[in-house]
């Protein structure tokens, strides 16, 4: 057993804010994986945006010129959000918090693809009551 003080954690973990994101999981990372395979380039942002459909996302391969997109089953609360991630990162989140729907969570009122300053919480519907993961977007 580990003993000894650690630091507040929970300081750095966002606070539930009031714009949502909410996907399918296994959705998400089978598109994820489609275009890993297709694409080297590396450090790859996804964008990951509302629609009238669900939640859209969209890649751009810059070493064969050419973009991916796909809908997945979602939604959206509070107002519409642009959000760009890591695409190897988000990929390894849903697979670690086992799938199930995602839920990204953004407290920033400023918040779309070139203003990318404020961490974001995401929980899924498959993990463990208080698992959260923290990862800071992209701008793209």
């Amino acid at each position: 057993m580990i003993d000894g003080t650690f630091p507040a954690w929970q300081r750095v973990v966002p606070a539930v804010g009031a714009h949502e994101l909410l996907f399918n999981g296994r959705s998400a990372a089978r598109f994820l994986r489609a275009v890993k395979g297709i694409t080297k380039e590396r450090g790859r942002a996804v964008t990951i945006r509302e629609s009238n459909v669900g939640v859209a996302f969209k890649m751009q391969a810059a070493d064969y010129d050419i973009e991916f997109a796909d809908m997945v089953e979602g939604s959206v609360s509070g107002e519409p959000r642009i959000v760009g991630l890591n695409a190897g990162y988000l990929a390894a989140i849903i697979k670690v918090l086992g799938g199930g729907d995602i839920t990204l969570n953004m407290t920033d009122q400023r918040f779309d693809a070139e203003c990318a300053d404020s961490p974001i919480r995401i929980t899924s519907t498959n993990s463990a009551e208080g698992d959260i993961v923290v990862l800071m977007p992209m701008r793209v």
